[in-house]
C-alpha cells in the first residue's frame, strides 16, 4: 500500500458538517510526520487564510481546494498555482452569489478537477469530462485517470459520535458512517498512490509578496494623487489659518507629515477617506470628531477628517503612521448609525460593486450554546436546560473552566448521567464555527475586483463580503476601513435638529464650544446619563472625584477609567487637589504636568523618550510599543539604549534608571491620547447639549432607546430631576408624520411606537388616521377605528396603555368600548350603514352612566406591561410609612415596603451569582442590586409581584438590598 495524501478534507468551516479543527489538524500532522495537507470545504474557502498561516508555521505544504457544486454534480478542485487559486476564488464567489456553475466553466489548465466519489459526473452517470487534469475517484489502477479520494470529516475515529451530534443539531442529511478518519485509507495501489503524489508535486501556489490593492483616487485635474492631496491640503489650510497661526511649526509639521504619506504611498488612502467624510458631511450625515491615532495627524485635522488639533493637545503623527515601522494606516470613522447604509452605498457606487465589500465574521459554538444544542437533541425539557445554563458563566469561559469553577454547575452535571453525557459531548463540539455574519464596521475597497484577490459571498444587504475575516486581509493586499455606526451621533444629530426646528438657532456640531462653565459643573457632578463614554456608575463617581475644568481633564478621566490605570485615580485626584507631586527632573516633570506626574498617555512615553533619550518620535513609538507589549526579548536592549542615550544627554544613570522604571510600570496601561481627546470632544459636546437644552436632549435619548424599557426608565428618572415631565403616549398628541416624541412646554410625550404590542404597521395606520384631524371624543375615535378596520386587539392595547386617557378613566373607556360592541355591535357595521348615526346618538345618552373612576393599581400594572415604566403616581398605600423611595437620601439605609416587579440573576466578575431586581412603591420605580453573598440566602424566597420589607441603601452607584425582612403583602 502506498502512503497517500488525503485529497478531500472538510474542516470545521463546513459548519456543523465536520469536527476537524484547523489547529488540531496541524498538531496531528506534526505528530504523524505528515508533510502535505489538503482542505476542500464545500462551496467555500472560509478556512483558507488560517490554513495557510498554520502551514507556514508548521512548514507543511498547503494544497488549496474546494468541494464545489457544479450543475447537478460535485467536483474536488485543487489549485495548481496562484492563477489556479484566483480561478477557484472566482468560481466560489460566483457560487456564493446565488449563481449556478456550469460544467463548461470549470475547465482550466491551472487546476486539477477530481470527480466526487459519490456525486461526481462519473460517479452518477459513468460519464467522463474531456478536460486536461480531470481525474475520477476510484481505486482501480487500470483506469488511466483514476485516483483514490474519500470525503473526510473527522480527524480520528473517536470523533464519530461528535459528527453524529453535529448532524442532529444541523438537521443536515449526510451519512456519517462513510466518512473515514483523516489518516485512514483503503488499500491503495502503488500506481494510484504515485498518481496522487504526482498531482501534489505539480502544485505550487505562490502568493504575491506585500501586495497593495488600494484604489487610485481619481481627480479631474490631471494631477498625481500626491499632487492633488498637497493641493487640497494647502487650500484647506486657509480655513484653519486663524487657529493654526499661534503654532509656529504648523507648516513644518504639515510638510513633514506629507512627505511621510508620499514616501509610504498612502496619498490615495488619505484622499479616499477625505472624500468619504466630505461627501457624508455634504449629505448632513454627522461624522465623529475622530477615533484612534489618526487624531495625531495635522493633515487629518486640516482636511476635516478629524476635529482635533494635534498641536493644541500634544499629539504625535508617528503614533498614527510611523516611517520606521511600516504598517497600513488605520483611520476609523464614526458615522451616525441611522445613516451608515447611505455611506456604504456611496462607496459601492463610486468604486464599483465588485471593488467594494464588507467583511465576514464567524460565530462559534460557545459553552452555553453547545450545552443547549446537545441537550435539545437528547430531548431534555427546556426548563431543565435553563437550570443548567443559568449556573454557567458567559461564553468567554469554557465548559471545562465552568465545571471547575462553578460548584453549582458541577453538582448539577454530576447529579444525572444524561447531564454528564451532554457535558462531555458539548466539550467536543465547543468552539466549532456555527455560522457566519458580517463585521459591524469593516469594509474593503480594492483597485481590482475583490474576487480576483479573495473569494466573496453575497450578504443579506446585497453587498459582496470577503470570505476571509479581517485579521487576514492585509496579507492579501486589502486594507480594512472601519466605518462604525455610532448611535450617539444619531442622538446628537436629532438633538441639533430638534433645537433648530424649535428655535431660531442654526446650531452645528462643529460650532459647539469645548469650554463652558456650566457644562464643567454638570460633568463634575457626574450628571452624565446619556452621554457618550460617561454613563456607568463608576465613571460618574470618578468624574465627581476628579472634577472637570477642561477638555484635558475629561480626556484624562476617559483614559484612567480602565482596568489597570484605574488604580491611579485616587492618587491623581489627590494631586489634582493639591497633594505633593514628586519631582524627578524638569523635563520629565514638565511632560507630565498636565496629568500631575502620572503617566497616563502613550504620547507622554514617546515625549520622554524623545526629550530625555534623544530618540526620534518614530523610534520612540517603536520603543513604546515594545515596552507596552512586555517584549522581553528586546527589553534589555531597549533599556540599555534608553539609559546610554540619556547619559549622553547629561542625565545621571540613577535618574534615567528611575525614569525607565516608571515608563516600564505605566507603559502597559498607557492610553492613546489622540483617541482619548477625540472621544472627549464628542462627550463634552453631548454634555454641553444636555446642559443648555435638556428638554431636547432627553427627548432624543428616549426616542433612540425604543424597545429598551430599562434604559428609558433610567432616562425618565433623570429627566424628572430636571423638572421635565415624561408622559405616556396619547392618541391625540403625537407627530403625524414620524411618530417622534412631542415636546410641549416642559413635557415630553412618548411616541405611540413605544407601546409594546402595537407594532410598526398599526402605528403607521394610526398616524395616518390621526393626521386627518384630532379625535373629538371616544365615539369619534371608535367610529374612525371601525372605518379603517383597526382591530379590537389594537384598541384594547391603546386603552390599557392609557393612550386614550383624555377621553376619561381607563375603567370608563373599557366599559364603554365593551358595551358599545356588545349592545350595538357597531364595531361590525360597515362605515356606510345608515343606522350608525342613530345608534351612536342613542348610545351617547348612556355614557354618563358609566363610572369615571380609575383603578390606580390596575393602570400601573398596565403601564408596566405595555410601557415598562409606571407613569401614573398612586396615592400613598396603606402599608407605606412616612419614607418612600422618592424620599431616600444618598448614603443612608432605609427599611421600606416595596413591590418586586422583575428579578434578573447574573454572574459577577468573580463568577458568583447575584441579582438585579426591579422594585416600586407609590412614589417611584428603581433597579436595585443584591450581591452574591446575600442573594444565595434569599433567591428562593422572593417572587415577582409580591411585596416585601427590605433594608435598602442608596449610594452613588444606585440602590443595594442588604436584607429581606419579611413579606408583608400579597397581591
Amino acid at each position: 500500500m502506498g502512503k497517500i495524501v488525503n485529497l478531500n478534507v472538510h474542516t470545521e468551516y463546513s459548519f456543523l458538517e465536520s469536527t476537524i479543527k484547523i489547529d488540531k489538524l496541524f498538531d496531528y500532522a506534526k505528530q504523524n510526520n505528515i508533510k502535505t495537507i489538503v482542505i476542500t470545504d464545500r462551496n467555500n474557502m472560509f478556512a483558507l487564510p488560517k490554513f495557510l498561516k498554520k502551514a507556514k508555521e508548521f512548514n507543511i505544504k498547503p494544497i488549496i481546494g474546494v468541494d464545489l457544486d457544479v450543475e447537478n454534480y460535485r467536483f474536488i478542485l485543487l489549485a495548481k498555482n496562484y492563477q489556479g487559486y484566483q480561478f477557484l476564488a472566482k468560481l466560489v464567489s460566483k457560487k456564493n452569489n446565488n449563481n449556478v456553475i456550469s460544467l463548461l466553466e470549470i475547465e482550466n489548465d491551472n487546476i486539477f478537477i477530481i470527480d466526487h466519489p459519490d456525486y461526481g459526473i462519473y460517479a452518477k452517470n459513468n460519464q467522463l469530462l474531456n478536460y486536461k487534469n480531470f481525474y475520477i475517484s476510484t481505486n482501480d489502477e487500470s483506469v488511466e485517470n483514476s485516483i483514490y479520494v474519500n470525503e473526510t470529516k473527522i480527524l480520528t475515529l473517536d470523533e464519530y459520535d461528535a459528527l453524529e451530534t453535529l448532524k442532529s443539531i444541523s438537521k443536515k442529511d449526510f451519512n456519517t458512517k462513510k466518512y473515514l478518519a483523516f489518516a485512514l485509507n483503503e488499500n491503495v495501489s502503488e500506481i494510484v498512490s504515485k498518481r496522487i503524489n504526482n498531482i501534489i508535486n505539480q502544485i505550487n501556489v505562490i502568493f504575491p509578496e506585500r501586495p497593495n490593492f488600494l484604489p487610485k483616487f481619481k481627480n479631474n485635474e490631471n494631477l498625481t494623487s500626491e499632487q492633488y492631496l498637497k493641493k487640497i491640503i494647502f487650500e484647506k489650510l486657509k480655513e484653519k489659518e486663524i487657529e493654526l497661526k499661534k503654532y509656529k511649526d504648523s507648516i513644518q509639521r504639515i510638510n513633514y507629515e506629507f512627505n511621510i504619506i508620499k514616501n509610504l504611498k498612502f496619498a490615495d488612502y488619505f484622499l479616499i477617506i477625505w472624500d468619504l467624510i466630505k461627501w457624508s458631511k455634504e449629505q448632513n450625515i454627522l461624522v465623529g470628531p475622530g477615533r484612534g491615532s489618526v487624531s495625531g495627524s495635522l493633515i487629518a485635522f486640516v482636511l476635516n477628517i478629524t476635529e482635533v488639533n494635534p498641536l493644541k493637545y500634544g499629539l504625535y503623527f508617528e503614533r498614527f503612521l510611523n516611517p520606521e515601522r511600516i504598517t497600513m494606516p488605520d483611520i476609523d470613522i464614526d458615522i451616525a448609525d441611522n445613516r451608515r447604509e447611505e455611506v456604504l452605498q456611496y462607496l459601492s457606487d463610486k468604486y464599483g460593486f465588485k471593488n467594494f465589500s464588507s467583511i465576514i465574521t464567524f460565530q462559534s459554538l460557545g459553552a452555553k450554546m453547545a450545552i443547549r444544542d446537545v441537550a435539545r437533541i437528547h430531548n431534555v425539557p427546556i426548563t431543565e436546560v435553563n437550570e443548567l445554563t443559568k449556573r454557567m458563566f458567559d461564553d468567554t469561559t469554557t465548559l471545562k473552566q465552568t465545571y471547575e469553577n462553578s460548584p453549582k454547575f458541577k453538582a448539577k452535571i454530576d447529579s444525572n448521567p444524561l447531564y454528564q453525557k451532554i457535558y462531555q459531548m458539548a466539550k467536543k463540539i465547543e468552539g466549532l464555527p456555527r455560522q457566519f455574519g458580517t463585521h459591524a464596521a469593516g469594509i474593503v475597497l480594492s483597485s481590482e475586483e475583490i474576487e480576483n484577490i479573495v473569494p466573496t459571498i453575497l450578504n443579506d444587504k446585497g453587498y459582496l463580503e470577503t470570505q476571509f475575516s479581517m485579521e487576514y486581509l492585509e496579507d492579501f493586499g486589502l486594507l480594512k476601513i472601519d466605518i462604525l455606526a455610532l448611535k450617539n451621533l444619531s442622538i446628537v444629530q436629532e438633538i441639533i435638529e430638534f433645537i433648530n426646528n424649535s428655535t431660531n438657532l442654526k446650531l452645528e456640531f462643529k460650532d459647539i464650544p469645548l469650554y463652558d462653565v456650566q457644562t464643567n459643573i454638570l460633568l463634575s457632578k457626574g450628571q452624565t446619563t446619556g452621554i457618550f463614554q460617561l454613563e456607568s456608575p463608576g465613571m460618574k463617581n470618578t468624574l465627581k472625584k476628579v472634577g472637570i475644568s477642561s477638555l484635558d481633564d475629561l480626556a484624562s478621566v476617559i483614559s484612567l477609567f480602565r482596568p489597570g490605570p484605574m488604580e491611579n485615580i485616587s492618587e491623581y485626584v489627590k494631586r489634582k487637589q493639591g497633594a505633593f507631586i514628586p519631582k524627578i527632573s524638569k523635563v520629565y516633570d514638565d511632560i507630565l504636568s498636565s496629568t500631575y506626574g502620572i503617566i497616563v498617555y502613550q504620547e507622554q512615553i514617546m515625549e520622554i523618550c524623545q526629550k530625555i533619550a534623544n530618540l526620534s518620535f518614530a523610534e520612540a513609538d517603536i520603543f513604546r510599543k515594545a515596552i507596552s507589549k512586555k517584549d522581553y526579548n528586546n527589553m534589555h536592549k531597549l533599556k540599555t539604549q534608553f539609559i546610554n542615550n540619556a547619559i549622553k544627554q547629561n542625565y545621571s544613570e540613577n535618574l534615567v534608571t528611575k525614569i525607565f522604571k516608571s515608563i516600564e510600570y505605566f507603559a502597559e496601561y498607557g492610553f492613546n491620547k489622540a483617541h482619548a481627546v477625540a472621544y472627549a470632544v464628542l462627550a463634552y459636546k453631548m454634555a454641553y447639549l444636555k446642559t443648555k437644552y435638556p428638554l431636547f436632549f432627553f427627548s432624543s435619548l428616549i426616542n433612540n432607546a425604543r424597545g429598551s424599557h430599562d434604559v428609558i426608565k433610567k432616562y425618565v428618572a433623570e429627566a424628572n430631576e430636571y423638572n421635565i415631565e415624561i408622559l405616556p403616549p396619547s392618541i391625540n398628541v403625537f407627530d403625524s408624520i414620524s411618530d417622534l416624541p412631542i415636546i410641549e412646554d416642559n413635557k415630553i410625550y412618548l411616541p405611540l411606537i413605544m407601546i409594546k404590542g402595537l407594532g410598526n404597521v398599526a402605528t403607521q395606520k394610526l398616524l395616518k388616521i390621526r393626521s386627518e384631524k384630532p379625535f373629538d371624543d371616544l365615539i369619534d375615535f371608535l367610529i374612525r377605528m371601525n372605518e379603517n378596520k383597526i382591530s379590537k386587539s389594537i384598541i384594547k392595547i391603546l386603552i390599557e396603555s392609557n393612550a386614550l386617557r383624555e377621553f376619561g378613566s381607563q375603567q370608563k373607556i373599557k366599559s364603554i368600548f365593551n358595551a358599545f360592541n356588545v349592545e350595538n355591535n357597531i364595531y361590525d357595521f360597515d362605515k356606510n350603514n345608515s343606522l350608525i348615526k342613530e345608534i351612536v346618538d342613542n348610545f351617547a345618552e348612556k355614557i354618563d352612566g358609566f363610572e369615571n373612576k380609575d383603578d390606580i393599581e390596575e393602570i400601573q400594572k398596565n403601564e408596566l406591561n405595555y410601557l415598562g415604566i409606571i407613569f401614573t403616581k398612586a396615592a400613598k398605600k396603606s402599608f407605606e410609612g412616612e419614607i418612600r423611595l422618592a424620599d431616600m437620601r444618598q448614603g443612608n439605609k432605609y427599611v421600606l415596603p416595596l413591590q418586586v416587579l422583575k428579578i434578573s440573576p447574573f454572574y459577577d466578575k468573580k463568577h458568583q451569582l447575584m441579582a438585579k431586581i426591579e422594585l416600586s412603591d407609590s412614589s417611584k420605580q428603581i433597579s436595585a442590586f443584591i450581591f452574591s453573598s446575600y442573594w444565595k440566602n434569599i433567591e428562593n424566597k422572593i417572587k415577582i409581584n409580591k411585596i416585601y420589607e427590605f433594608e435598602i441603601l442608596k449610594n452613588t452607584r444606585g440602590y443595594s438590598i442588604y436584607k429581606l425582612i419579611k413579606e408583608i403583602y400579597e397581591k
